[in-house]
Protein backbone atom coordinates (compact mmCIF):
# COMPACT_ATOMS: atom_id res chain seq x y z
CA UNK A 1 0.00 0.00 0.00
CA UNK A 2 2.86 2.09 0.42
CA UNK A 3 4.39 1.69 -2.20
CA UNK A 4 1.53 2.67 -4.02
CA UNK A 5 0.57 5.57 -2.51
CA UNK A 6 4.67 6.45 -3.36
CA UNK A 7 4.17 5.80 -7.00
CA UNK A 8 1.11 7.63 -7.18
CA UNK A 9 2.96 10.30 -5.58
CA UNK A 10 5.59 10.41 -8.35
CA UNK A 11 3.48 10.22 -11.09
CA UNK A 12 1.15 13.52 -9.82
CA UNK A 13 4.76 14.81 -9.25
CA UNK A 14 5.77 14.01 -12.88
CA UNK A 15 2.56 15.57 -14.01
CA UNK A 16 2.33 18.88 -12.74
CA UNK A 17 6.03 19.08 -14.48
CA UNK A 18 5.17 18.12 -17.82
CA UNK A 19 1.95 20.65 -17.23
CA UNK A 20 4.03 23.70 -16.61
CA UNK A 21 6.84 22.46 -19.09
CA UNK A 22 3.86 22.52 -22.19
CA UNK A 23 1.98 25.78 -20.52
CA UNK A 24 5.63 27.46 -20.37
CA UNK A 25 5.79 26.34 -24.03
CA UNK A 26 2.45 27.56 -25.17
CA UNK A 27 3.16 31.01 -23.47
CA UNK A 28 6.30 31.46 -25.24
CA UNK A 29 4.63 30.73 -28.83
CA UNK A 30 1.82 32.60 -28.47
CA UNK A 31 2.78 36.19 -26.55
CA UNK A 32 -0.10 37.91 -25.46
CA UNK A 33 -1.05 41.07 -27.10
CA UNK A 34 -2.00 43.84 -24.34
CA UNK A 35 -4.26 46.99 -25.39
CA UNK A 36 -2.31 50.10 -26.31
CA UNK A 37 -6.13 52.17 -25.33
CA UNK A 38 -9.38 51.86 -24.23
CA UNK A 39 -12.14 53.35 -24.60
CA UNK A 40 -15.88 52.46 -22.48
CA UNK A 41 -18.34 52.89 -24.87
CA UNK A 42 -21.10 52.14 -22.81
CA UNK A 43 -20.91 55.92 -21.23
CA UNK A 44 -21.02 57.77 -24.75
CA UNK A 45 -23.73 55.30 -26.30
CA UNK A 46 -27.24 57.59 -26.74
CA UNK A 47 -29.84 54.44 -26.84
CA UNK A 48 -29.60 51.38 -23.82
CA UNK A 49 -30.78 48.31 -24.12
CA UNK A 50 -29.73 44.80 -22.58
CA UNK A 51 -30.97 42.31 -24.94
CA UNK A 52 -28.49 40.95 -27.86
CA UNK A 53 -27.61 43.70 -30.31
CA UNK A 54 -25.34 44.76 -33.53
CA UNK A 55 -21.93 46.17 -33.17
CA UNK A 56 -19.36 47.55 -36.50
CA UNK A 57 -16.53 49.21 -36.36
CA UNK A 58 -14.19 49.70 -38.65
CA UNK A 59 -11.19 52.18 -39.37
CA UNK A 60 -11.36 55.05 -41.26
CA UNK A 61 -7.91 55.95 -40.91
CA UNK A 62 -4.91 54.69 -38.73
CA UNK A 63 -5.90 57.05 -36.11
CA UNK A 64 -9.62 57.25 -37.11
CA UNK A 65 -12.09 54.32 -35.63
CA UNK A 66 -15.78 54.75 -36.36
CA UNK A 67 -18.03 52.50 -34.17
CA UNK A 68 -21.93 51.61 -34.66
CA UNK A 69 -23.86 50.17 -31.51
CA UNK A 70 -27.34 49.29 -31.26
CA UNK A 71 -28.69 47.96 -27.45
CA UNK A 72 -32.17 49.43 -27.90
CA UNK A 73 -31.77 52.24 -30.38
CA UNK A 74 -28.61 52.99 -32.85
CA UNK A 75 -25.72 55.27 -32.14
CA UNK A 76 -22.76 56.24 -34.80
CA UNK A 77 -19.67 57.50 -33.03
CA UNK A 78 -16.00 58.44 -34.36
CA UNK A 79 -13.32 58.04 -31.72
CA UNK A 80 -10.15 59.38 -32.20
CA UNK A 81 -6.49 58.02 -30.79
CA UNK A 82 -3.81 60.50 -30.19
CA UNK A 83 -1.44 57.60 -29.62
CA UNK A 84 -1.96 57.68 -26.11
CA UNK A 85 -5.50 58.09 -25.18
CA UNK A 86 -9.17 56.83 -27.54
CA UNK A 87 -11.12 59.80 -26.77
CA UNK A 88 -14.93 60.63 -28.31
CA UNK A 89 -14.60 63.16 -31.48
CA UNK A 90 -18.39 63.20 -32.98
CA UNK A 91 -21.27 61.04 -32.13
CA UNK A 92 -25.05 61.09 -34.01
CA UNK A 93 -27.96 58.58 -33.68
CA UNK A 94 -28.79 56.33 -36.78
CA UNK A 95 -31.84 54.38 -38.15
CA UNK A 96 -30.16 51.30 -38.02
CA UNK A 97 -26.99 49.63 -37.11
CA UNK A 98 -23.86 49.16 -39.97
CA UNK A 99 -23.10 46.74 -41.88
CA UNK A 100 -20.32 48.17 -43.47
CA UNK A 101 -18.31 51.74 -42.87
CA UNK A 102 -16.06 52.63 -45.19
CA UNK A 103 -13.67 56.36 -45.20
CA UNK A 104 -14.63 58.95 -47.65
CA UNK A 105 -12.68 62.36 -47.51
CA UNK A 106 -12.85 63.67 -43.66
CA UNK A 107 -16.33 61.65 -43.32
CA UNK A 108 -17.38 58.25 -43.85
CA UNK A 109 -20.09 56.15 -45.76
CA UNK A 110 -22.37 54.12 -43.32
CA UNK A 111 -24.21 51.18 -45.17
CA UNK A 112 -27.05 49.67 -43.37
CA UNK A 113 -27.66 46.51 -45.59
CA UNK A 114 -27.19 46.19 -49.84
CA UNK A 115 -31.24 46.53 -49.57
CA UNK A 116 -30.77 50.28 -48.27
CA UNK A 117 -29.12 53.37 -49.97
CA UNK A 118 -26.08 54.15 -48.29
CA UNK A 119 -25.54 57.48 -46.57
CA UNK A 120 -22.44 60.09 -46.65
CA UNK A 121 -21.48 61.33 -43.68
CA UNK A 122 -20.31 64.62 -42.59
CA UNK A 123 -16.53 64.56 -41.02
CA UNK A 124 -18.37 65.76 -37.44
CA UNK A 125 -21.65 63.72 -38.19
CA UNK A 126 -24.01 67.09 -37.71
CA UNK A 127 -25.10 65.91 -41.46
CA UNK A 128 -25.68 63.19 -43.81
CA UNK A 129 -27.36 62.89 -47.41
CA UNK A 130 -28.53 59.25 -48.94
CA UNK A 131 -26.29 57.72 -51.81
CA UNK A 132 -28.46 56.54 -54.85
CA UNK A 133 -29.83 53.09 -53.88
CA UNK A 134 -28.18 51.67 -56.89
CA UNK A 135 -24.73 52.05 -55.20
CA UNK A 136 -23.41 48.75 -54.28
CA UNK A 137 -19.75 48.83 -54.12
CA UNK A 138 -17.27 51.72 -52.88
CA UNK A 139 -13.32 51.31 -52.93
CA UNK A 140 -11.35 51.25 -50.29
CA UNK A 141 -10.72 54.49 -50.05
CA UNK A 142 -14.02 55.94 -50.48
CA UNK A 143 -13.08 57.87 -53.71
CA UNK A 144 -14.63 55.92 -56.12
CA UNK A 145 -18.41 54.24 -56.05
CA UNK A 146 -20.04 51.93 -57.95
CA UNK A 147 -23.73 50.73 -59.30
CA UNK A 148 -23.62 46.57 -60.44
CA UNK A 149 -26.66 45.44 -61.87
CA UNK A 150 -26.55 41.94 -63.22
CA UNK A 151 -24.02 42.40 -66.56
CA UNK A 152 -24.05 46.36 -66.71
CA UNK A 153 -21.54 48.49 -64.04
CA UNK A 154 -21.23 51.91 -63.86
CA UNK A 155 -18.54 54.15 -62.29
CA UNK A 156 -18.74 57.37 -59.87
CA UNK A 157 -16.18 59.63 -58.71
CA UNK A 158 -16.67 61.81 -55.86
CA UNK A 159 -16.42 65.61 -56.17
CA UNK A 160 -17.17 66.82 -52.54
CA UNK A 161 -20.59 65.52 -51.44
CA UNK A 162 -21.34 64.74 -55.12
CA UNK A 163 -21.35 61.88 -57.44
CA UNK A 164 -20.35 62.41 -60.77
CA UNK A 165 -20.20 59.53 -63.97
CA UNK A 166 -16.49 58.71 -64.82
CA UNK A 167 -17.52 55.17 -67.20
CA UNK A 168 -19.76 52.26 -67.61
CA UNK A 169 -19.78 48.73 -69.46
CA UNK A 170 -20.66 45.22 -69.47
CA UNK A 171 -19.44 42.76 -67.06
CA UNK A 172 -20.21 41.31 -63.98
CA UNK A 173 -18.34 44.20 -61.69
CA UNK A 174 -16.23 42.26 -59.04
CA UNK A 175 -14.10 44.82 -56.96
CA UNK A 176 -12.89 48.43 -57.96
CA UNK A 177 -10.00 50.29 -56.10
CA UNK A 178 -9.00 54.03 -57.39
CA UNK A 179 -6.92 53.01 -60.20
CA UNK A 180 -8.61 49.51 -61.30
CA UNK A 181 -11.30 47.48 -61.87
CA UNK A 182 -12.39 43.87 -61.79
CA UNK A 183 -15.08 42.71 -64.00
CA UNK A 184 -16.01 38.62 -64.64
CA UNK A 185 -17.23 38.29 -68.29
CA UNK A 186 -18.28 34.83 -68.47
CA UNK A 187 -15.41 32.19 -66.95
CA UNK A 188 -13.05 35.11 -67.64
CA UNK A 189 -11.93 37.10 -64.85
CA UNK A 190 -10.25 40.68 -66.50
CA UNK A 191 -8.31 43.19 -64.33
CA UNK A 192 -7.96 46.65 -65.70
CA UNK A 193 -6.92 50.25 -65.11
CA UNK A 194 -9.96 52.43 -64.63
CA UNK A 195 -9.36 53.73 -68.37
CA UNK A 196 -9.71 50.32 -69.49
CA UNK A 197 -5.98 49.44 -69.87
CA UNK A 198 -5.52 45.57 -69.47
CA UNK A 199 -3.62 44.38 -66.60
CA UNK A 200 -3.91 40.54 -66.63
CA UNK A 201 -6.51 37.90 -67.12
CA UNK A 202 -7.53 34.34 -65.87
CA UNK A 203 -10.25 31.52 -66.03
CA UNK A 204 -12.06 30.71 -62.88
CA UNK A 205 -14.68 27.69 -62.86
CA UNK A 206 -18.29 27.63 -64.63
CA UNK A 207 -19.76 24.84 -62.92
CA UNK A 208 -23.56 24.54 -62.31
CA UNK A 209 -24.08 27.16 -58.48
CA UNK A 210 -20.42 28.28 -58.60
CA UNK A 211 -20.10 32.11 -58.41
CA UNK A 212 -16.18 33.31 -57.87
CA UNK A 213 -15.73 36.09 -56.03
CA UNK A 214 -12.88 38.68 -56.36
CA UNK A 215 -11.27 41.61 -54.19
CA UNK A 216 -8.54 44.33 -54.99
CA UNK A 217 -6.05 44.34 -52.26
CA UNK A 218 -3.24 45.87 -51.82
CA UNK A 219 -1.62 47.10 -55.64
CA UNK A 220 -1.29 44.18 -57.40
CA UNK A 221 -3.31 41.57 -55.80
CA UNK A 222 -6.40 39.74 -55.60
CA UNK A 223 -8.45 37.87 -53.25
CA UNK A 224 -9.59 35.01 -54.85
CA UNK A 225 -12.64 32.46 -53.80
CA UNK A 226 -13.17 30.06 -56.60
CA UNK A 227 -15.91 27.63 -54.63
CA UNK A 228 -12.79 25.76 -54.24
CA UNK A 229 -10.07 27.57 -52.45
CA UNK A 230 -9.43 30.66 -51.42
CA UNK A 231 -6.02 32.19 -52.26
CA UNK A 232 -4.16 35.48 -52.95
CA UNK A 233 -3.35 35.58 -56.50
CA UNK A 234 -1.61 37.99 -59.16
CA UNK A 235 -3.63 39.60 -61.97
CA UNK A 236 -2.91 36.70 -64.08
CA UNK A 237 -4.44 34.09 -61.60
CA UNK A 238 -1.31 32.54 -60.56
CA UNK A 239 -1.35 31.06 -56.86
CA UNK A 240 0.82 33.47 -54.43
CA UNK A 241 -0.34 32.11 -51.38
CA UNK A 242 -3.43 29.87 -50.36
CA UNK A 243 -5.78 30.83 -47.09
CA UNK A 244 -6.80 28.46 -44.51
CA UNK A 245 -10.02 30.41 -42.92
CA UNK A 246 -11.59 28.86 -39.72
CA UNK A 247 -14.65 26.34 -40.97
CA UNK A 248 -17.71 28.29 -42.09
CA UNK A 249 -15.73 31.69 -41.95
CA UNK A 250 -16.68 34.45 -42.90
CA UNK A 251 -18.46 37.51 -44.36
CA UNK A 252 -17.05 38.39 -48.05
CA UNK A 253 -16.30 41.58 -46.74
CA UNK A 254 -13.46 40.82 -44.71
CA UNK A 255 -10.93 43.22 -43.54
CA UNK A 256 -7.36 43.49 -44.92
CA UNK A 257 -4.20 46.39 -44.67
CA UNK A 258 -4.23 48.71 -47.64
CA UNK A 259 -0.99 46.60 -48.91
CA UNK A 260 -2.90 43.69 -48.84
CA UNK A 261 -0.23 41.53 -46.65
CA UNK A 262 -2.29 41.33 -43.40
CA UNK A 263 -6.63 40.12 -43.20
CA UNK A 264 -8.92 40.20 -40.12
CA UNK A 265 -11.43 37.05 -39.71
CA UNK A 266 -14.17 38.32 -37.34
CA UNK A 267 -15.98 34.80 -36.97
CA UNK A 268 -18.88 33.42 -34.68
CA UNK A 269 -19.80 30.19 -34.32
CA UNK A 270 -21.63 27.67 -31.47
CA UNK A 271 -19.69 24.82 -29.91
CA UNK A 272 -20.74 22.71 -27.44
CA UNK A 273 -19.74 19.52 -25.62
CA UNK A 274 -21.13 16.33 -27.60
CA UNK A 275 -23.04 15.08 -24.33
CA UNK A 276 -24.96 18.32 -24.56
CA UNK A 277 -24.87 18.68 -28.36
CA UNK A 278 -26.72 15.44 -28.26
CA UNK A 279 -29.24 16.60 -25.95
CA UNK A 280 -29.51 19.71 -27.78
CA UNK A 281 -30.63 17.34 -31.01
CA UNK A 282 -33.14 15.43 -29.03
CA UNK A 283 -34.82 18.03 -27.81
CA UNK A 284 -35.26 20.24 -31.05
CA UNK A 285 -36.33 16.31 -32.75
CA UNK A 286 -39.04 16.43 -29.57
CA UNK A 287 -39.91 19.81 -30.46
CA UNK A 288 -39.97 20.11 -33.98
CA UNK A 289 -37.04 22.68 -33.84
CA UNK A 290 -38.98 25.28 -31.47
CA UNK A 291 -36.58 24.85 -29.05
CA UNK A 292 -33.06 24.50 -30.40
CA UNK A 293 -30.89 26.78 -29.02
CA UNK A 294 -28.94 28.54 -31.91
CA UNK A 295 -27.03 31.34 -30.81
CA UNK A 296 -23.34 31.64 -31.58
CA UNK A 297 -21.47 30.94 -28.12
CA UNK A 298 -18.32 32.09 -29.01
CA UNK A 299 -16.04 34.39 -31.31
CA UNK A 300 -12.72 34.14 -32.84
CA UNK A 301 -10.53 37.10 -33.97
CA UNK A 302 -7.62 36.45 -36.27
CA UNK A 303 -5.12 38.29 -38.20
CA UNK A 304 -3.05 36.53 -40.76
CA UNK A 305 0.31 37.12 -42.71
CA UNK A 306 -1.54 36.52 -46.33
CA UNK A 307 2.35 35.39 -47.13
CA UNK A 308 3.30 32.87 -44.52
CA UNK A 309 -0.13 32.32 -43.36
CA UNK A 310 1.09 32.98 -39.48
CA UNK A 311 -1.03 34.57 -37.22
CA UNK A 312 -0.65 38.11 -35.91
CA UNK A 313 -3.30 37.68 -33.28
CA UNK A 314 -5.31 35.15 -32.44
CA UNK A 315 -8.49 36.44 -30.18
CA UNK A 316 -11.19 33.95 -28.73
CA UNK A 317 -13.88 34.57 -25.98
CA UNK A 318 -17.47 32.71 -25.35
CA UNK A 319 -20.83 33.73 -24.77
CA UNK A 320 -22.24 32.28 -21.71
CA UNK A 321 -26.07 33.40 -22.61
CA UNK A 322 -27.75 34.51 -26.04
CA UNK A 323 -28.04 38.27 -23.95
CA UNK A 324 -24.62 38.53 -24.01
CA UNK A 325 -23.49 37.40 -27.76
CA UNK A 326 -22.53 40.56 -30.11
CA UNK A 327 -23.17 40.44 -33.52
CA UNK A 328 -21.68 41.88 -36.23
CA UNK A 329 -18.45 42.68 -36.76
CA UNK A 330 -16.56 43.34 -33.75
CA UNK A 331 -13.22 43.49 -35.14
CA UNK A 332 -11.08 45.87 -37.70
CA UNK A 333 -7.68 46.57 -38.89
CA UNK A 334 -5.94 49.68 -39.92
CA UNK A 335 -5.32 50.71 -43.11
CA UNK A 336 -1.32 50.20 -41.93
CA UNK A 337 -2.22 46.96 -40.64
CA UNK A 338 -0.44 47.81 -37.60
CA UNK A 339 -3.26 48.06 -35.21
CA UNK A 340 -6.49 46.00 -34.33
CA UNK A 341 -9.71 47.52 -32.92
CA UNK A 342 -11.67 44.84 -30.86
CA UNK A 343 -15.16 46.14 -29.36
CA UNK A 344 -16.16 43.79 -26.07
CA UNK A 345 -19.27 44.41 -23.83
CA UNK A 346 -19.25 47.81 -25.18
CA UNK A 347 -15.50 48.58 -24.95
CA UNK A 348 -13.08 49.82 -27.75
CA UNK A 349 -9.60 48.56 -27.32
CA UNK A 350 -7.19 49.14 -29.53
CA UNK A 351 -3.81 46.60 -30.29
CA UNK A 352 -0.56 47.41 -31.68
CA UNK A 353 -0.20 43.92 -34.02
CA UNK A 354 4.12 42.48 -33.81
CA UNK A 355 6.14 43.64 -36.88
CA UNK A 356 6.72 40.00 -37.82
CA UNK A 357 3.65 37.40 -37.18
CA UNK A 358 4.54 34.46 -35.11
CA UNK A 359 1.28 33.34 -33.32
CA UNK A 360 0.53 35.81 -30.90
CA UNK A 361 -2.59 35.50 -28.64
CA UNK A 362 -4.53 38.52 -26.49
CA UNK A 363 -4.18 38.37 -23.29
CA UNK A 364 -7.83 39.13 -22.16
CA UNK A 365 -9.11 36.90 -24.90
CA UNK A 366 -11.31 34.72 -22.43
CA UNK A 367 -14.80 35.83 -20.66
Amino acid sequence: MENDQRCIARTLRLLVVLASYAIGGLASASPQVQPVATLDLSATHRCCGRQPGWTTVAFTSDLTIAVSLCRGGCSLSLVRWDGKALRLAAQTVTDAGAVSIYPANEGLIFSTSKRTAMALYSADLSTSQDLPPSITLVSASGKIAAEASGERWKLYRFKATTLQLAMEGAGRLQSVSDEIRVVQDGNVMNVETLDGARLGSFSVPSESGCTSFAKLIGGSWLYLNDCKLERIVNFDGQTLSQLSPPKGCCFSDDTWSVDGKRLLYDYKDRKVFQLRNAGEIIRMLVTLGMSGEEWPNREEVRVVDTSTGKSCLDSRRSFATANDVEFGRTAAISPSGEFVAIVTKRKLAIYRLPAACEDSSLASSAR
